[in-house]
């Protein structure tokens, strides 16, 4: 009689505890990457947003958007798609970009925010919070806290890195940003 050759119990566990492993470790990369690639593109977002800001400064009297509030020098924060309170900032801005790009990953934790002078001389844009760590911040945390409660004493302030402190203390966190 002749006898099939084929594989054991305990060969088939090993080869399916491999490829679990291995499809496990392909799994963590892949997140990873994603991770990145959302960070990058809010960067790249924030930069396409503060270009888009240049070209409405340059043809509107050299004023930035301005929202409900103006006239004084103190500053407002917008947040960018976040519904109904950034429509007139969306509309400025459907003329240089169309659609004002929103944060890639639908949570509260992230976002960008348009941070203004009610008087539109200044402004900025400042992502919140990026997913991969501090790596990629362009605003020291050391610095960013001493300017915080410096501008939190002072009874006017006119300097946009101010407006980024008071945010960071407001909002808890920034990022990223970028002065127009």
């Amino acid at each position: 009689m002749r006898r099939l050759k084929s594989f054991t119990l305990v060969e088939l566990l090993v080869v399916i505890t491999i490829i679990g492993i291995i499809s496990g470790l392909v799994v963590v990369s892949f997140n990873s990457s994603r991770v990145k690639a959302r960070d990058n593109k809010r960067i790249s977002d924030a930069n396409l947003i503060a270009s888009a800001l240049s070209q409405y400064y340059t043809t509107n009297l050299r004023m930035y958007p301005l929202g409900t509030s103006g006239g004084t020098t103190a500053y407002s924060i917008i947040q960018i798609n976040s519904g109904s309170a950034s429509i007139p900032f969306n509309n400025s801005l459907s003329n240089y970009l169309n659609p004002v790009p929103y944060d890639p990953s639908d949570s509260t934790t992230y976002g960008y925010y348009y941070v203004y002078r009610n008087d539109g001389k200044k402004a900025a844009i400042v992502v919140k919070q990026l997913e991969a760590g501090t790596s990629k911040c362009n605003i020291p945390q050391a610095a960013a806290t001493a300017t915080a409660t410096a501008s939190a004493t002072a009874t006017a302030t006119n300097q946009l890195p101010d407006a980024v402190s008071k945010f960071i203390l407001v909002k808890g966190s920034a990022c990223y940003y970028v002065a127009l």
